[in-house]
């Protein structure tokens, strides 16, 4: 398995389909197409399902989604770090939280990580759901995500409790709360008016 082929066909499932693929990587579609079917011979499987244009990861491809964007991180890693001065962290950290999450406590921890290590470079990104969060890290997606209370780590991974976050009720003068509304955020929800759901911005 060589590197050029695990970067084509993590190209092909980012971009969903080998045109967006060939566009993304500045090639022309047959070498992708190459690239894949090679990948697919060497590994004895089929990596997608084609469907009409369209093409669907198989339970095979599905697998080696994860082990393919660790070794892309690795290799670039090393590579900075060939460039790096001596002793220095270098690479990119990448982190996906909710909107919502990412002031306070985790920008401070961010701020003093980058005052750290100058060299290493910091990536955001928005985090949809925290049902997902276990396959998000070991898929290689990020090193760290930013969530809610409770939750369960999967075989391998730490919870570290950052901190609480206050949040503050603006509702119109006059308006009648539920007793127990000014310490109790659910009971809110009992008045007329609108709820966001658990990690949205609202």
């Amino acid at each position: 398995m060589e590197f050029r082929q695990m970067e084509y066909f993590l190209a092909v499932v980012e971009n969903k389909g080998i045109n967006g693929a060939a566009a993304a990587l500045g090639v022309a579609q047959p070498t992708v197409s190459q690239a894949l079917r090679g990948l697919e011979r060497e590994l004895g499987v089929r990596l997608f399902h084609r469907i009409g244009r369209g093409m669907v990861l198989s339970a095979a491809g599905r697998s080696l989604v994860g082990p393919s964007r660790q070794v892309l991180r690795d290799v670039a890693a090393a590579a900075e770090q060939l460039t790096a001065s001596d002793g220095a962290i270098v690479g990119r950290l990448d982190i996906m939280a909710f909107p919502a999450l990412t002031s306070g406590t985790i920008v401070d921890l961010i701020a003093e990580f980058c005052r750290r290590y100058p060299q290493a470079r910091v990536r955001f990104s928005e985090l949809e759901r925290e049902d997902n969060l276990e396959s998000l890290i070991r898929d290689g997606h990020c090193e760290f995500a930013v969530a809610h209370l409770p939750l369960e780590a999967g075989e391998g991974l730490e919870i570290v409790e950052l901190g609480e976050q206050e949040y503050r009720l603006v509702y119109p003068a006059g308006t009648e709360l539920p007793e127990g509304a000014g310490t109790s955020f659910g009971n809110a929800g009992h008045s007329h008016g609108i709820r966001s759901s658990r990690g949205s911005d609202g």
